[in-house]
């Protein structure tokens, strides 16, 4: 059975809206607050599960990325410089969580990073804060209220940091 011009562009009407009204969805329908109290990441350093005290301070930057995402390897010269200049002691603070269900290897990546970084085997994190893509920036208050959102690799930790308003 053939269909006519007059019988697709019905259904390719119908598709571009289904298209275009679940990307909108995607994007307007992100949290604004997260409950920062229940979250808990094993750290980098020791291995344990613990809160970050990064969630105490007036602004915490929060980095998700993936051992194998290209674009957070490309993020590392930035992450670095955030991790030294905004671990603990610092008024305000930044957090990398490498999620992946890989155990052993996002516990191996946040060793790497040392002081500041965390994981979390899966998503539960990414997909309390709407994140679709990795890296993903997000930047909390100290209540959980999410003040801005970023993806995409950086490779200049000043940049993103005036783009974040950290």
């Amino acid at each position: 059975m053939k269909l006519g011009l007059r019988h697709t562009l019905p259904l390719l009407a119908l598709l571009a809206f289904v298209v275009v009204a679940g990307i909108s969805y995607l994007v307007t329908n992100k949290p604004s607050q997260v409950d920062l109290s229940k979250v808990e990441f094993f750290s980098g350093v020791t291995g344990k599960l613990e809160k970050p005290e990064c969630f105490t301070k007036p602004k915490c930057l929060v980095m998700i990325s993936a051992p194998w995402c290209p674009y957070c390897a490309e993020s590392r010269p930035a992450t670095t410089q955030l991790l030294r200049e905004y671990g603990r002691g610092a008024e305000k603070g930044f957090l990398l969580v490498s999620q992946a269900d890989e155990l052993e290897k996002i516990a191996a990546e946040a060793k790497s990073y040392g002081e500041g970084a965390y994981y979390e085997p899966g998503e539960k994190f990414a997909t309390s804060v709407g994140a679709t893509s990795l890296p993903t920036w997000v930047l909390f208050d100290r209540t959980g209220k999410i003040l801005s959102r970023s993806t995409g690799a950086y490779t200049s930790a000043p940049s993103l940091i005036s783009e974040m308003g950290l």
